[in-house]
């Protein structure tokens, strides 16, 4: 919009914007920006998916992609770019590197990783969830709450591993750690009604539930 002749605001690509910001420069012909595999993911039902850092530098650390069911969290840790190889050698594109599993009255119900530029800690929302028959009103002590894992887990994180993890594994990769439920580095648990957006930024954590109630959370708080 143009007033007195002076331009007062702008359309500008934000994606553009952001890497022109940060000194990214593009691919180049011999690094392509997108490839396509194709990779059985052992996990029935996803629902939720979540990936970081978006643009990736030589000091963010892995690049992780995380899905989700019902119960279920699987992070995977995705491959560096492969070097030139022989016709018929593949790189897997990502290796299974963690699961954590919730009780079973828990439901996932929003997911996102707490840095665009980190993929360190994932953030995860739950809440109680009614079987057939079962009311809905929360059970004395169950909450809707959001709570940070670490992905780079320490040996307090893990869990003991269950036989349906165990076939979990393959014989060309390490076994997956089971993230201990309670081995958690940050609880919320403000939100009455269940959490289903999550959003950061470099400074804040936005959440909102299925009453339209928002909540803004300073991270390094």
């Amino acid at each position: 919009n143009n007033a007195m002749g002076q331009a007062v605001s702008r359309n500008v690509c934000c994606s553009i914007r952001d890497k022109d910001d940060k000194g990214r420069p593009l691919s180049s012909p011999g690094h392509p920006q997108f490839s396509c595999s194709e990779v059985d993911i052992p996990l029935s039902c996803p629902q939720f998916i979540a990936f970081s850092p978006l643009w990736p530098s030589g000091a963010c650390g892995s690049r992780r992609l995380a899905l989700a069911s019902a119960r279920t969290v699987h992070i995977y840790r995705m491959a560096e770019l492969p070097a030139p190889t022989k016709p018929g050698d593949a790189t897997p594109p990502m290796t299974l590197e963690s699961t954590l599993e919730l009780e079973d009255r828990f439901a996932v119900t929003a997911m996102v990783f707490r840095d665009d530029d980190s993929a360190r800690a994932l953030v995860i929302a739950f809440g109680p969830q009614s079987g057939p028959g079962e009311s809905s009103a929360l059970r004395k002590g169950d909450k809707n709450v959001i709570r940070v894992w670490s992905c780079e887990a320490s040996p307090g994180q893990i869990s003991e591993r269950t036989p349906s993890q165990a076939l979990l594994d393959s014989p060309r990769s390490s076994a997956p750690r089971a993230l201990s439920r309670e081995a958690f580095q940050a609880s919320l648990e403000e939100h009455v009604e269940p959490v289903t957006q999550l959003a950061v930024s470099s400074t804040y954590l936005l959440s909102a539930d299925m009453s339209g109630e928002c909540r803004v959370w300073q991270k390094n708080r």
